[in-house]
């Protein structure tokens, strides 16, 4: 069973049942003439017509287009996509992901998306994603976005250390804080730790990183234990005073 984790989008106009029957123009971009003709076949019958990629040549044709399916490589790389996005900004991307490919995958395609899922799918899941998509609502699959917030990430990009105002570290002022304990956490417990310093919940933070409250309360529990604050106050207040400051 797929598990997503879906979230309005506020900018599209949501009109419930009545866009379920909409015809929607659908391109599918895939280096892999496998994965292009398995689309094809999960959406046949379907109201997601897949069109010739020749169909889409020219800023009249991409005008047409409603949807874009593909893959976060053929996404970075394909020229029609770049093409029929420049054309036709409006376009919903929605993207299959296999596993490993989830593991480098930016945090900012995935917010540029409308909808990612693990590839490994069957045509029913893939059906009734697209229909969330089409119907405004952002879906991610649970399983990539765990895969995002904790793949591995330089330790320089997330954490900094400030210097006293009018000084810069190597003139005459380095860090005196002890981070070995922030060092010992990881990507995703730093991101959840950012959160705590700024006083979210653990509702507001399962819904700013897609994450169940469940996972959110694990992340907290292994935060208090390595940095061994008592409370979420404590962990706020450490992270405060240590000078850890987020990208």
């Amino acid at each position: 069973m797929a598990y997503f984790i879906a979230q309005m989008d506020q900018n599209f106009p949501f009109e419930g049942a009545k866009m379920s029957y909409i015809v929607v123009p659908t391109v599918v971009v895939a280096a892999s003439s496998f994965t292009r003709e398995g689309i094809r076949s999960y959406l046949s019958g379907s109201r997601f017509d897949v069109l010739n990629i020749d169909q889409t040549q020219g800023p009249e044709n991409a005008n047409n287009i409603a949807l874009i399916i593909t893959t976060p490589k053929d996404l970075e790389e394909s020229p029609a996509i770049a093409s029929i996005l420049s054309s036709n900004p409006s376009v919903k991307t929605f993207l299959l992901c296999p596993i490993e490919a989830a593991k480098c995958l930016k945090l900012e395609t995935v917010r540029s998306v409308a909808g990612i899922i693990d590839c490994e799918i069957d045509g029913k899941t893939l059906i009734n994603a697209l229909d969330l998509v089409m119907d405004g609502v952002r879906v991610h699959s649970a399983k990539i976005m765990e895969f995002v917030l904790d793949q591995p990430m330089y330790f320089g990009n997330l954490i900094s250390v400030e210097a006293p105002s009018g000084k810069r570290e190597g003139e005459g002022w380095a860090p005196e804080r002890d981070l070995s304990k922030a060092r010992s956490l990881s990507p995703s417990e730093l991101k959840v730790l950012k959160c705590l310093a700024g006083g979210s919940s653990n509702k507001a933070i399962a819904l700013q990183h897609c994450l169940a409250e469940a996972t959110v309360k694990i992340h907290v529990k292994n935060i208090l234990r390595k940095l061994s604050a008592q409370n979420r106050t404590q962990a706020a207040i450490w992270a405060r005073e240590n000078g850890v400051h987020f990208a």
